[in-house]
């Protein structure tokens, strides 16, 4: 028996060195990566490479985003197989918003394989309950060419959602409430004008790559006081940019014209605003 058995590990050896030559599989790839990726998120794409045959393995990604980098850890040999896996990290911008294509390809001497994956870059945020300071135009037209209105008004913002992606629709909406004193500039209306009112802007762009000069639409409606009319209905459709916006900061200027309930000949007119909301927390 003893002499039989170099013979079986010698033959049980050579076995297994042909059955690694001839395997007829081919190599695999396994890329996971998630399908939406946050803007500021750092995020860690796994791969990972297997050749059946245990020849040289190698794994490259092309087309990669700026500042993505692939990180390879060294092979490992498993009985006939060799692994490779490795890490993409990467961190989006601002730059990156909207869809990628990712090529990654695993090869080996005598064969290689593809895979492709698509991950779209969005940001989304809600801010809520921040207050804000603006400066206000009032011009009537009661006051034309002798002057208008204007002063302080204070913002609460209620509620503002961005969702930069490319589903359709607005990207930035906010609604809050204006509370405005305005006093007279040599207007031939003596008094100061209290306005209060309910607003709501919607963006233009969809899905805008930048944080500065976002135009937006919106309207305004509630009421307004003044000495010589009394209490007047408004309605006021406004255009505007968000010279800068932010989850904690937004800087706006609108302009529109205000309707109001009567008088539409004295008190119809331009109202202009330039204000900022922040948050406190």
């Amino acid at each position: 028996m003893t002499r039989w058995l170099p013979v079986v590990l010698m033959v049980s050896a050579h076995a297994e060195e042909s059955r690694c030559k001839v395997s007829p599989d081919k190599p695999t790839l396994s890329v996971y990566l998630n399908e939406r990726l946050e803007v500021g998120e750092p995020e860690h794409i796994r791969v990972t490479a297997n050749d059946p045959m245990g020849t040289n393995l190698s794994v490259t990604a092309l087309d990669l985003p700026s500042g993505a980098v692939l990180e390879l850890d060294p092979q490992e040999r498993h009985g006939c197989s060799t692994t490779v896996q490795g890490n993409i990290i990467w961190t989006p911008t601002y730059a990156d918003l909207g869809r990628h294509t990712l090529h990654f390809v695993a090869k080996t001497d005598q064969d290689q394989v593809e895979v492709t994956q698509e991950a779209e870059v969005v940001e989304e945020f809600q801010s809520y309950m921040m207050p804000g300071l603006q400066y206000s135009m009032y011009l009537p037209r009661a006051t034309t060419g002798t002057g208008g209105f204007q002063g302080a008004s204070a913002e609460f913002l209620i509620d503002s959602w961005v969702h930069r992606n490319e589903n359709h629709g607005p990207s930035h909406v906010r609604i809050y409430v204006d509370l405005d004193l305005l006093a007279p500039i040599n207007s031939t209306l003596r008094g100061n004008l209290y306005s209060y009112t309910l607003g709501c802007d919607l963006s233009i762009e969809r899905n805008p790559k930048r944080r500065f000069l976002i135009p937006y639409y919106g309207v305004e409606a509630g009421g307004l006081y003044q000495a010589q009319y009394g209490q007047v209905l408004q309605v006021v459709p406004f255009a505007g940019v968000h010279l800068w916006e932010s989850r904690n900061i937004w800087v706006n200027a609108s302009a529109g014209y205000l309707l109001p309930g009567r008088e539409l000949d004295a008190l119809g007119g331009f109202r202009g605003k330039l204000g900022m909301d922040f948050s406190l927390w």
